[in-house]
């Protein structure tokens, strides 16, 4: 069996939050085709707040919020639609349906105000500039749950990175040849067929490693970076980049080539699948704006306008190396979202360890999957998080190789990074390869995880709790 994992049942906390201010820019969302725009968001600077939260604004002041609604979608009947499209479309028209029903007098109320404001159907909220009186003024409408600040969730940062030389990596890189991720190869399942995505700091789509996977290359010397790339923000506008190397270095792990250059390895898990991007992450944090663009996108990539949505070019996985604390439910409609469509939501586990209980969100949910990081030797990171979830389960789902992996940076050079976020394209990328030698998985999320953890390695633990016979441990 192709992917060999260290089983775990431990999800962590972000890996280093950044103390840096963070800062509320102007964001796009991806309106309807023939819908209004909503107005630009007001760039607002605030300091953070524990958790991620934004402080909101002084009295008089104009600060920037988010309107919470009670209503939710039943996505319970997409799992019976046969065709992939069109469950993702459903899934996507039912999501919008509930949206504009208990949105309405919202809406009507910040018109009203002229509040700059975006909406956002995937999880049901508002996002707006107002002052208290405004605030004050939606809480009091029937179906709202909550107003409160704009949160900020930090990068899953590495915890250290180093520049690579040749004589320091194999070929392939040492992580995809522990998982068995050549031998895969050799039996000719690269990922053929697969699409892969990441809701990152961005991709360098140019780099040698990774230009020939990216979707919007048409072999020709061109590139169309419609239904492949999104920036929200608008950091760097309509063509894929990376201001930080993050996102980068997380997708050459899942899909990266060995490139061109004298130091070029293979570095790359499925270097036969596709991959598109979404730059939900502004710098070393990530904005809840952001993230909610990043993610609707994803269930429906748009052009690069926000317009005319195709389900049918949706990813069949989706990496996230970023993380909040501990029991955040902000991402669970999201992955309730994707899971509905088909879509198999993947997240880093955070690197606050090794004390327990300390596994961030969303990798801590029931259906999410989470992953922390093993050495060459096969050894928990001291760094990975670990369980248990305060929702339950056993966490993380799996572990994978995270210390100093070698990977794309912008540039068109390689670094080793270690973290958690380097464990969570492994996997990623082993189900990619998953996908591909059995296609008829697609859509089918439960038996394809269930292959990824029953042909992992158990590590008997009893840290975090555990038996002691093998079973799955956090």
């Amino acid at each position: 069996m192709i992917g060999i994992f260290f089983l775990t049942s431990g999800a962590a906390a972000p890996e280093q939050a950044t103390s840096a201010p963070a800062t509320a820019s102007a964001t796009r969302t991806a309106p309807e085709a023939g819908a209004r725009s909503p107005a630009p968001l007001v760039a607002q600077s605030t300091q953070p707040m524990a958790d991620g939260n934004l402080a909101p604004s002084s009295v008089g002041e104009t600060g920037r919020w988010v309107v919470e609604l009670e209503a939710r979608a039943d996505l319970s009947g997409a799992t019976d639609i046969v065709d992939r499209a069109d469950r993702i479309a459903s899934v996507r028209r039912t999501l919008r349906q509930t949206s504009r029903r208990s949105q309405a007098d919202v809406l009507r109320a910040l018109r009203s105000a002229s509040a700059p404001f975006q909406t956002f159907w995937l999880r049901n909220e508002i996002i707006f500039d107002g002052d208290q009186a405004l605030v004050d003024q939606l809480r009091a409408i029937p179906g709202v749950a909550v107003v409160r600040p704009e949160r900020v969730y930090p990068l899953v940062q590495p915890v250290e990175r180093t520049t690579a030389i040749a004589a320091a990596t194999g070929d392939p890189e040492w992580g995809v040849e522990k998982i068995g991720a050549d031998e895969a190869w050799a039996q000719g399942v690269t990922g053929g067929g697969i699409v892969v995505a990441n809701i990152d700091t961005g991709v360098e789509f140019t780099h040698p490693a990774l230009v020939a996977q990216y979707r919007g290359n048409n072999g020709d010397g061109s590139f169309t970076h419609e239904y492949n790339w999104w920036d929200p923000t608008g950091e760097c506008g309509d063509e894929p980049c990376d201001n930080v190397g993050h996102g980068t270095h997380t997708m050459g792990t899942m899909v990266g080539g060995d490139g061109a250059g004298p130091f070029a390895p293979d570095i790359g898990v499925a270097p036969g699948a596709r991959w598109i991007a979404a730059k939900g992450c502004e710098d070393f944090s990530c904005s809840e704006s952001a993230l909610l663009s990043s993610g609707e996108f994803m269930v429906a990539p748009t052009d690069l306008g926000g317009l005319n949505p195709d389900p049918s070019r949706a990813p069949h996985i989706i990496n996230n190396s970023w993380s909040g604390g501990p029991g955040d439910t902000f991402y669970q409609d999201i992955v309730d979202a994707w899971r509905a469509s088909g879509i198999i939501p993947v997240f880093s586990s955070g690197n606050p360890g090794p004390d327990c209980g300390a596994g961030g969100s969303p990798g801590d949910y029931n259906n999410s999957f989470s992953v922390g990081a093993t050495d060459i030797d096969d050894q928990i990171a001291d760094f990975s998080g670990r369980g248990p979830s305060v929702f339950g389960k056993i966490n993380p789902d799996v572990s994978a190789p995270g210390v100093d992996v070698v990977s794309a940076v912008p540039g068109g050079g390689y670094e080793a990074f270690s973290g958690t976020s380097m464990a969570a394209p492994h996997t990623a990328g082993t189900i990619a390869l998953v996908l591909s030698a059995d296609p008829g998985l697609i859509g089918e999320i439960d038996p394809t995880l269930s292959i990824v953890r029953t042909t992992a390695m158990d590590i008997v633990d009893l840290s975090c709790g555990g038996d002691g016979d093998g079973d799955p441990n956090n």
